[in-house]
């Protein structure tokens, strides 16, 4: 009853208004300090000294048993959309020693007081540009909620519930001194600068061209490649090669399979790259860990240092096993409970072999660099792998 009370205070437009101009006397007041480098580098530090001292405490508490948190860093879940991203996160949230952070790089999503980085779509956040989104990710990263933000975003009794429920699992994260789990495949093209600045762990996770685009189709998902010219140095850096075919499909409105190969070639090209660069990263294609999810997030949880006790595999156990539903329901684009081997040729009963050869054509020479010939057939494969 309380808790629903403070939601409809909190949603009612007295409070909001007058709560709005307090914020922003109070921002304003502050603005100068939180523009300078000081006061970046002062919240950058507090969040690794939150990370360090999470560290030490487990062991402290937990001895030989949680003693495999080596580190703390936090944690990057990444790759393209529709790769598992959201099934790996919630797999290695299952740890306990997590707070789940999910997709603070995607526009769609409403801004909330979870992240105030001013991104859209596929943002390429570089040392060029990491003015505008250092301190907000920093803050993240540390479950530092913006109630400024949040007030701005809130809409109702559904949505101030919603603020409420983010700021209580932000404060319960920092409380228990959890550590962050970013899952973000819209952060792709970032992740080596997340890497770099904030010392994360990444988990790239890979999937089948053929596989990606049939899943996007079944959900009919567009792209604005226009997002990717209006990025120069995300052209310059690494898109080059393609400029001309993202130009013709910016400009000329394709299918969207052929949409979404174009979408996987680019990602993926990005992550042939950080894969020749980053011994230390994990890639793991999704296929695999399908196939064998228990020995697959074993060997996740084992690399970040996490515990893989008996919740964690009875989670893993429960997301994956045989009887559960092969695919999602039409129109459903997170359906987590799979019967996770099972679900693997679901793409071959989805593309004719027309539609397959296209896909093929459009993700070559790339997808050669993460999947032999043998995996291009209708013929069920699952066995195989």
């Amino acid at each position: 009853m309380r808790f629903q009370r403070v939601c409809q205070i909190l949603s009612s437009e007295g409070f909001a208004q007058v709560g709005l101009t307090r914020f922003e006397s109070a921002n304003n007041r502050v603005l100068s300090l939180v523009g300078t480098q000081v006061h970046r580098s002062r919240l950058i530090g507090r969040m690794k000294f939150d990370i360090s001292m999470s560290a030490l405490e487990s062991r402290n508490r937990a001895g030989s048993a949680v003693a495999r948190s080596r580190s703390l860093r936090p944690i990057l879940v990444t790759g393209s959309h529709r790769s598992g991203t959201t099934w790996a996160g919630r797999m290695l949230d299952a740890s306990g020693q997590t707070g789940l952070i999910y997709e603070p790089f995607n526009p769609v999503l409403e801004k909330t007081g979870l992240c105030t980085a001013p991104f859209k779509g596929f943002t390429y956040v570089h040392s060029g540009n990491e003015a505008d989104f250092e301190l907000p990710i920093a803050r993240t990263l540390s479950y530092d909620y913006d109630w400024y933000a949040a007030l701005r975003t809130m809409h109702g009794l559904r949505g101030s519930r919603k603020r409420l429920r983010e700021w209580r699992n932000a404060r319960d994260y920092r409380h228990n001194r959890l550590r962050p789990l970013m899952k973000d495949p819209i952060a792709v093209f970032s992740a080596e600068w997340l890497a770099e600045r904030f010392d994360m762990s990444v988990l790239v996770l890979i999937r089948h061209p053929a596989a990606f685009v049939a899943s996007i189709v079944r959900l009919g998902w567009t792209h604005n490649f226009q997002e990717f010219l209006d990025q120069e140095c995300l052209m310059r850096d690494h898109l080059e090669p393609f400029r001309a075919e993202i130009e013709e499909f910016a400009r000329v409105e394709h299918d969207v399979l052929d949409q979404a190969a174009l979408a996987w070639k680019l990602i993926h090209h990005m992550i042939s790259g950080y894969r020749a660069r980053h011994a230390g990263w994990l890639f793991v294609n999704h296929e695999e860990l399908s196939l064998r999810p228990l020995e697959g997030y074993e060997r996740i949880y084992d690399t970040f240092g996490l515990h893989f006790g008996d919740e964690a595999k009875a989670t893993v156990d429960d997301h994956t096993r045989r009887g559960n539903d092969e695919q999602a329901p039409d129109g459903v684009a997170t359906h987590l409970k799979r019967d996770s081997a099972a679900s693997l040729d679901g793409w071959r009963r989805r593309l004719s072999e027309e539609e397959m050869l296209r896909v093929r054509k459009r993700v070559e020479p790339v997808s050669s660099d993460f999947y032999d010939a043998s995996t291009w057939t209708l013929a069920p494969q699952h066995d195989a792998l």
